[in-house]
C-alpha cells in the first residue's frame, strides 16, 4: 500500500496564463466513484492508463492503491464515470548527471535571461518544448517508485579514492538524537570521513544521566550505531565534539539551518588537521607492538577508539569480540595483508554474533 501527499498551492491566473509553457503529460481522468472517505479513480495519462483506489483523508495524505490496466479499457470505463471528466497536464521529472532531479512541464517556470535588462520580466518562448530545469537536488528512487531528497547536488564531494558522498545522508541520521543539535561530516578529498558533533548539553537526557566527562562515550555509541546503515567509504571513523555551534554571523550557517561548508571547515581547521593527523593506531602493550591502519576501522564501522588491547589481547567495546595475542618481541603491523586477513576473520566473527 501506499500513501498520497496532497498539497495544493494558489498562483496568480493572469500572470499563469501568459506564462509560456512548455509540453507536459496530458492526463484525462474520471472517478467511477468519489464518495467521502473514498473513491475510485481511472486516469489515462499519454499511453498508458490506471485504476487508483484511495481511503480517508489523514492531514495531508491517505492511503491509495493504483494498478496499470488496458488503455483500453480505461477509456471504456471513463465513459461510466461521473461527470464531468477532468483534463489537465502534468509535470514530468527525470534523473540528470549525479542523479540531480529535474524537472518539466506547465508548471514549471522558465530562468530569467541572464542578459536581460534590470526589471525585465519577459521570457521568450524556447524553440524546444522539451525543456527540463535542474532542481539543483540529489534524489534517489525508492522501491515503490517515490522519491527521496539526498542532498543538494554542491554539498556533496569525492574522498580520495573518488567515491561519491552525500554529507546530508550521514547527518540526517543525527537529526532529533537527545543531546545532538546538529553533526558536520568531513572528507572531502580526504581518505576517510569524521564528524562534528554541536551537543546540547541542556538536553534532558544528558542533564539528568550524563556527566559532561562521560558525554563522549554516548556519542561514541550514537555514531557507532549510525555507521551500521552506511557503506564503508560513508562512515565516521573519529569526531569531535565541539565546544561552540555554528554561527550565522561568522557565515557558517544560515537563518533557516543551511550551511556553509567551505566556511565551516575554514572556521574550525586546525579541529580537521588534528583528526586526519595520524594515519594509524597504535596499541602499547606487553611484548608484542600493534599497529592498525585507520581504513581497519572505516571497514569494519567503528570509531578508532572502539577496540582497545588488554592482556588478553585486542577487544572490540561494542560488540564484546577479542583477538588474542600471542606474547612476545616481534611487531604486529595490519597495514597491509594481515590486516586484510584479520579484518576480514573479525567482520565474520561480528555477523555471526560470536563473542
Amino acid at each position: 500500500m501506499g500513501r498520497e501527499i496532497e498539497r495544493k498551492f494558489l498562483v496568480d491566473r493572469e500572470a499563469w496564463e501568459a506564462m509560456p509553457k512548455p509540453a507536459g503529460t496530458l492526463i484525462a481522468q474520471g472517478y467511477v466513484s468519489n464518495e467521502p472517505g473514498r473513491s475510485v479513480r481511472i486516469r489515462i495519462a499519454g499511453d498508458s492508463a490506471f485504476l487508483t483506489l484511495k481511503g480517508q483523508m489523514s492531514g495531508l495524505s491517505r492511503p491509495e492503491f493504483e494498478y496499470p490496466i488496458p488503455a483500453r479499457d480505461a477509456r471504456a470505463l471513463l465513459r461510466l464515470c461521473e461527470k464531468p471528466l477532468i483534463d489537465k497536464t502534468r509535470t514530468r521529472v527525470r534523473f540528470g548527471e549525479q542523479d540531480e532531479l529535474m524537472v518539466a512541464g506547465p508548471y514549471v517556470a522558465r530562468y530569467l535571461p541572464e542578459e536581460a535588462a534590470p526589471g525585465d520580466l519577459a521570457v521568450e518562448r524556447p524553440e524546444d518544448d522539451d525543456v527540463w530545469i535542474g532542481t539543483g537536488d540529489l534524489f534517489r528512487e525508492l522501491p515503490a517508485g517515490h522519491l527521496q531528497i539526498v542532498d543538494r547536488i554542491k554539498d556533496i564531494y569525492k574522498n580520495n579514492r573518488g567515491q561519491t558522498i552525500a554529507p546530508r545522508k550521514v547527518e540526517d541520521k543525527f537529526a532529533g538524537v537527545p543531546g545532538i543539535r546538529r553533526t558536520f561530516l568531513v572528507g572531502d578529498g580526504r581518505p576517510y570521513n569524521v564528524l562534528f558533533i554541536v551537543p546540547d548539553y541542556r538536553d534532558r537526557v544528558l542533564a539528568e544521566g550524563l556527566r559532561r566527562e562521560n558525554a563522549r562515550e554516548y556519542y561514541r555509541r550514537i555514531v557507532t550505531a549510525a555507521n551500521e546503515g552506511l557503506a564503508p567509504y560513508e562512515r565516521a571513523i573519529n569526531f569531535e565534539v565541539l565546544d561552540r555551534d555554528f554561527s550565522p554571523e561568522r557565515g557558517e550557517i544560515t537563518g533557516k539551518g543551511s550551511y556553509n561548508r567551505k566556511r565551516i571547515e575554514a572556521s574550525f581547521a586546525a579541529v580537521i588537521d588534528d583528526l586526519y593527523r595520524r594515519r594509524t593506531i597504535d596499541l602499547p602493550g606487553p611484548g608484542l607492538r600493534v599497529r592498525i591502519p585507520l581504513w581497519f576501522f572505516r571497514d569494519l564501522g567503528i570509531l578508532h577508539d572502539e577496540i582497545v588491547r588488554d592482556r588478553e589481547g585486542l577487544r572490540d567495546l561494542n560488540r564484546g569480540l577479542r583477538l588474542p595475542l600471542r606474547p612476545g618481541n616481534r611487531s604486529l603491523n595490519l597495514s597491509n595483508a594481515v590486516a586484510v586477513a584479520v579484518y576480514e576473520a573479525w567482520r565474520q566473527l561480528g555477523f555471526a554474533g560470536c563473542a
